[in-house]
């Protein structure tokens, strides 16, 4: 049920009580319930051979977004994003974990499959450490800066 339906079921008593003291009352202080939640989530997600994502419009407090579900035979998981590029949907697969970036021997096959140029591919080797799992931060030091 939604914020603004129990806000009215209140109202309709004649009670008066604010949107916000709901969201908390009902949203806040459940950590334990976001851990649960996560922990069935990595659960879901390594025990099934394999999980499948898609996605649906959702209007969230008159903005849309975006509710992507990724699910297998064994469950099926909610997720409200506000978008739904690449790198949203890699951070709903890897529950939001924060993004780990490694250039190794199959980016540089990506990279050859996606034709770029020889001289971009080695101006990329020169720059980018090997093997090295870097965190974003780390990583966004090696691009270039906008001008």
């Amino acid at each position: 049920m939604s914020e603004k339906r129990i806000l009215g079921f209140f109202q309709n008593f004649g009670l008066a009580v604010s949107a916000t003291c709901i969201s908390r009352q009902w949203t806040g202080g459940y950590d334990l319930f976001h851990q649960e939640k996560s922990d069935l989530y990595h659960s879901g997600i390594t025990a099934s051979d394999y999980v499948q994502i898609d996605d649906t419009s959702a209007c969230v407090n008159g903005t849309n977004q975006y509710c992507q579900i990724v699910c297998s035979p064994l469950f099926t998981a909610y997720f409200t994003t506000p978008k739904k590029d690449r790198l949203k949907v890699l951070s709903v697969l890897t529950d939001f974990m924060p993004p780990q970036y490694l250039y190794n021997r199959q980016a540089q096959t990506l990279l050859e499959t996606f034709k770029l140029t020889d001289k971009t591919r080695v101006a990329i080797d020169a720059q980018l450490p090997f093997d090295v799992v870097m965190n974003e931060s780390e990583f966004n030091a090696y691009l270039p800066s906008s001008p």
